[in-house]
């Protein structure tokens, strides 16, 4: 076997060095998610978080949750980092999509003005949402 194929493919690989991939590929996802949301989102999440706003935190949590769950089904059903990868790409996807059709579906307000605000209530609907789709895109996963 190649490097790339050692490297990209879970079998044969010691398991102990698979699941460290695994955990390393996933806290990548993880970062590059929290990251994107945070260039989508109208404020400063860390800064809104730090203040205490508990609506920000709530859809902060959410996505982050929803993406680990994705990324659960991810590991499970797929034999290659590549694949772990795409879905983690396809969560990330589903999350925005998820948070821009919220925004289509509600135009009597902004979610990110609201979650400003620390309207809870969106913050509530936002996290459920993205858990939601992340046992959505989960189950499509396996």
């Amino acid at each position: 076997m190649n490097i790339i194929g050692m490297v990209t493919s879970f079998s044969g690989m010691n398991p102990y060095i698979a699941t460290g991939v695994c955990y390393l590929a996933g806290l990548a996802v993880l970062l590059v998610g929290v990251l994107i949301f945070s260039l989508v989102t109208h404020y400063n999440d860390l800064q809104e978080i730090q203040k205490g706003n508990v609506a920000v935190a709530l859809a902060s949590g959410g996505m982050i949750l929803g993406l680990a769950n994705i990324l659960r089904f991810a590991i499970i059903a797929n034999s290659s980092l590549t694949g772990v990868l795409i879905w983690g790409g396809v969560g990330i996807a589903g999350m925005l999509v998820g948070w821009l059709l919220f925004d289509i579906g509600t135009p009597q307000f902004k979610t990110s003005d609201e979650l400003k605000k620390d309207n809870r209530a969106v913050g509530v609907i936002m996290f459920t949402a993205f858990l939601a789709i992340s046992y959505i895109v989960g189950a499509s996963i396996s």
